[in-house]
């Protein structure tokens, strides 16, 4: 079985996120100067887990987003100091293998899925200034403007 986390990270100047929950709106960040991180998780091969979010979190920490003192985008979470958005898309999973329809049987079921998401989370919560996680399985309404624009997209296998 392959294993694919799906990360992208998003370099923002603000975001504004809301939880929906049945007509609630719930939870709202508002946040400045943050990477936002939608992650999606594939079937895992569990044997496997503490390897792949290791290696996760060092591809999120070590991934060139920012530009240095030559304009060039070279420096890392680590050399600058912004904060983490963790946002849970099980979307990233699905598969478009031909026609316009998306296949998301390949996604990880919801136990499994936001396990992985939970370590994913507090292996970084000790390796940044700031970490917040968001709604897991809930609907979520997220408006945000885009820094640079700089969009990374990492599978880690």
């Amino acid at each position: 079985m392959e294993n694919i986390m799906k990360l992208i990270m998003q370099r923002v100047n603000w975001a504004n996120v809301s939880c929906i929950k049945g007509e609630n709106i719930d939870l709202i960040w508002n946040i400045q100067k943050w990477i936002l991180i939608y992650v999606g998780f594939e079937k895992w091969d569990y044997d496997k887990k503490d390897l792949l979010i290791t290696k996760a979190a060092q591809r999120i920490l070590n991934v060139p987003l920012f530009e240095d003192e030559n304009e060039k985008i070279k420096r890392n979470l680590k050399d600058i100091d912004w904060e983490i958005l963790l946002i849970p898309n099980f979307t990233l999973a699905g598969r478009n293998k031909k026609g316009n329809s998306i296949d998301y049987t390949n996604a990880e079921n919801f136990e499994k899925a936001k396990e992985l998401f939970e370590d994913l989370y507090q292996f970084l919560k000790d390796k940044v200034r700031n970490i917040a996680k968001w709604c897991f399985w809930e609907y979520m309404k997220i408006q945000s403007e885009v820094d640079g624009p700089v969009n990374i997209i990492l599978d880690i296998k």
